[in-house]
């Protein structure tokens, strides 16, 4: 890989992830002609790696239109995998490696163009690692990174030529065709767990040593301990100390108030202000604002030819705060306007 500049983004911190911090990563993109030390060969990985379809398709373009924000409650994001992100609004188009990311407030539902439903609920960080829906080749696996989503799959897979797929960190799903809801939570304990409505889900370990079905009506959980299973590199070497708990069978009135409480209603947002979250001037998140501090009234430019005269470049972060501010070459003037404040996509 070599360096491309930098990607700005933002990240949940703080206790049960009431905060947020924005932060910049390196942008990378892969050599058209690596050298053989980068060419590794299959006996050079780890033997016990967990399979996380994210790290093979990370560095991949954004895909093909898969599907469609159908409902929207409450703010929530797309992010492409450039790390840039837009706020979610109703008609949103979905594409395959696209994370969806729901705040506090919010909730989505996604209809994809085979007609499977997510509906995906608040504090919920899901990625479509890969849809595929030509007829010889039906594949989609869907990363949830955090939160909670119901699955109302449509279609039927078999599981073999076709199939389809909810992994963590910790364990992975498999259905044929049914309605279930998958949450994947941490904290003293790393637990995904499955509970279905209609149908049957297979819920097995990463490397598949551990499994068990789920039928309708029915719930159940892998778990592993919070310190056994993240490290840097997400080695699946812990793996055998997780457990399967027992299938516990709902009752009538927790099947309902499941029903009732994964399904997106929807309500229109207001654009305006769900993407513009910065202030005085007002901007979309990562966008940019130039203004020429100190210049002189009544001139037509910014003056940077004079000593307390600067054009300053400023970027929105998540928390709706004008910050970064960096104080741009002289050579650079006419990025600035004589008196206006002007706001677009950052030029770096």
């Amino acid at each position: 890989m070599e360096e491309k500049g930098l990607t700005f983004y933002s990240e949940k911190c703080g206790p049960e992830a009431s905060q947020v911090k924005s932060c910049a990563r390196p942008t990378c993109v892969a050599l058209e002609d690596p050298p053989p030390s980068c060419q590794a060969s299959d006996q050079s990985k780890p033997k016990n790696a967990v399979p996380v379809a994210s790290r093979e398709t990370a560095s991949l373009p954004r895909g093909p239109e898969i599907g469609t924000i159908k409902l929207v409650e409450g703010p929530s994001w797309i992010e492409m995998p450039d790390g840039n992100k837009e706020a979610i609004n109703e008609g949103s188009a979905l594409h395959e490696r696209d994370t969806v990311i729901t705040e506090k407030s919010g909730r989505v539902q996604v209809e994809f163009k085979d007609g499977n439903l997510v509906q995906i609920q608040n504090n919920t960080a899901v990625k479509i690692d890969q849809y595929e829906m030509a007829a010889e080749k039906r594949k989609a696996v869907l990363e949830l990174m955090r939160g909670q989503i119901r699955n109302q799959v449509k279609q039927k897979y078999n599981g073999e030529t076709s199939s389809y797929q909810i992994r963590t960190k910790t364990a992975v799903a498999g259905v044929r065709g049914t309605d279930f809801v998958a949450s994947y939570k941490e904290g003293e304990k790393v637990e995904t767990e499955i509970r279905t409505i209609e149908g049957k889900v297979v819920l097995a370990s990463p490397d598949y040593s551990q499994s068990l079905e789920i039928k309708a009506g029915e719930q159940a959980a892998y778990v592993v301990a919070a310190n056994d299973v993240f490290n840097q590199d997400e080695i699946n070497e812990f793996v055998a100390r997780g457990y399967m708990t027992p299938v516990y069978k709902m009752s009538e009135a927790e099947i309902r108030k499941l029903e009732r409480g994964t399904l997106v209603a929807g309500r229109k947002r207001d654009i305006a202000s769900s993407q513009k979250i910065c202030r005085e001037p007002r901007g979309e998140l990562n966008q940019c604002a130039w203004r020429c501090v100190n210049n002189p009234r009544g001139e037509k430019a910014c003056r940077t030819d004079l000593e307390n005269v600067s054009c300053v470049r400023s970027r929105c972060n998540a928390n709706g705060v004008w910050a970064e501010e960096t104080r741009l070459p002289a050579s650079l003037k006419q990025t600035c306007e004589a008196s206006e404040v002007k706001v677009g996509p950052c030029d770096y």
